[in-house]
């Protein structure tokens, strides 16, 4: 039991380092709370080292790893004394692991392809119950049921974790993986099964906060349909999306940039809101939350992220009004009019090169009246976003070229 804990332990680490490196900014790009800076200075040293030493890393956590393998095919062999059936019921384990490691990467981003991977692992594990002899199935099947439902409450349990806190979720990780290795562990052992089910204590609690946190950036509705129109580039985009949410609208990201106010209610990284703000016309409310940053005693502020807060703070200061770019919208008017850079014409748009080019996204005020700002010299195409379906509009906008200047487009019809 000593060398099998003391494998797991290393096993932790190794997974640990690569979540580390998965989720934490390296310290110059960092804005992180202050504790959470150990995670950052490890970032850090993993992106900033050799590549001989990641190599190295990689093969000591593949052997840690297949040690454990290794240690549990013994385990299944005293048991099955078949090495057909050692080998197919391993090589489940090994997908079981590998599978909460790349869950809690998945979870974060795409939580909604989850369920069905789930189904497809419970009855991967549940296949091999039929290597029992047929008067021992029935003692089998309440450990199977209670190895399936701890595994996918821990997996789910970390989850939510870090929906709420990804930096407080990185201090569990180790706990995390220790704990599906002995899950595991017990389960071949055939022991201690009911034990695991008290992580049922845990995970209603942490289910119940992420709900709450989850409310506060998600629109609840069934679905919402957007359109997007770049009249210049002839591009129209119509999209129907479930339950959008502010990480998880395409349009919203682009073009809906005021709803970053709300990121240190939703998940948005402190990081990329500076991103954004940098290129976009500020105002008291985005100078707001900026100010907030800088406030804020209990952050840490990287170098790369100071610089980008100076000079934000240095454009507001001086107020230059140059680079005006007014027009009127008349007819169909768009919920949102956005400012992309122009990019040749023949570039697909992916949500990076839009979310790289875009300048500034704006709401159309009184009688459809759009006013840009502070746009650097160059030449830009205009974004129209609908939050409905709405045809591809005979509209002819053509590219827009800022010298730095007051540019005055007139009146726009879109109809």
């Amino acid at each position: 039991m000593k060398k099998i804990i003391i494998s797991f332990i290393f096993v932790s680490i190794f997974f640990s380092l690569y979540a580390f490196f998965f989720y934490s900014k390296a310290l110059e790009f960092a804005i992180i709370p202050k504790w959470a800076i150990p995670f950052s200075a490890i970032a850090s040293f993993l992106h900033k080292a050799p590549g001989f030493f990641i190599v190295l890393l990689y093969l000591f956590g593949l052997l840690a790893f297949s040690y454990t393998i290794y240690l549990f095919t013994e385990i299944i062999h005293n048991r099955t004394e078949s090495w057909l059936k050692t080998g197919y019921f391993s090589f489940i384990i090994a997908i079981t692991i590998i599978y909460a490691f790349i869950y809690s990467l998945n979870f974060y981003f795409y939580p909604k392809m989850i369920p069905t991977n789930n189904l497809i692992i419970g009855c991967l594990v549940f296949s091999t119950i039929f290597f029992s002899p047929l008067q021992r199935f029935k003692k089998y099947i309440i450990p199977y049921i209670i190895f399936l439902i701890a595994y996918f409450v821990i997996l789910e349990t970390y989850g939510n974790l870090l929906l709420i806190d990804r930096n407080i979720a990185l201090i569990f990780y180790p706990a995390y993986i220790i704990l599906l290795y002995l899950l595991i562990y017990h389960f071949l052992m055939n022991e201690k099964m009911k034990y695991y089910l008290i992580i049922l204590a845990v995970f209603v609690p942490i289910k119940y906060q992420q709900g709450k946190k989850y409310k506060t950036y998600q629109v609840h509705k069934k679905s919402v349909e957007y359109t997007m129109i770049i009249p210049s580039a002839n591009y129209y985009n119509l999209s129907t999306i479930e339950h959008p949410s502010e990480l998880g609208s395409l349009y919203k990201i682009i073009l809906e940039l005021d709803s970053i106010t709300g990121f240190k209610n939703a998940q948005y990284d402190p990081y990329y809101c500076l991103f954004l703000f940098k290129n976009l016309n500020l105002n008291k409310e985005r100078i707001k939350e900026i100010k907030g940053l800088i406030e804020n005693k209990d952050l840490y502020i990287g170098k790369i992220q100071k610089r980008k807060i100076s000079d934000i703070m240095e454009r507001w200061k001086t107020k230059k009004e140059t680079g005006i770019i007014i027009l009127v919208v008349t007819g169909e008017i768009p919920d949102r009019i956005g400012l992309l850079k122009y990019s040749g014409g023949g570039l697909l748009r992916h949500q990076g090169t839009l979310i790289t080019n875009v300048v500034d996204a704006t709401l159309p005020g009184t009688e459809g009246i759009t006013i840009f700002r502070n746009v650097p010299p160059g030449k830009y195409e205009l974004i129209l976003l609908y939050k409905k379906k709405v045809p591809n509009y005979n509209v002819k906008i053509p590219i827009i070229e800022s010298n730095n200047d007051t540019l005055n487009l007139g009146k726009i019809e879109i109809k």
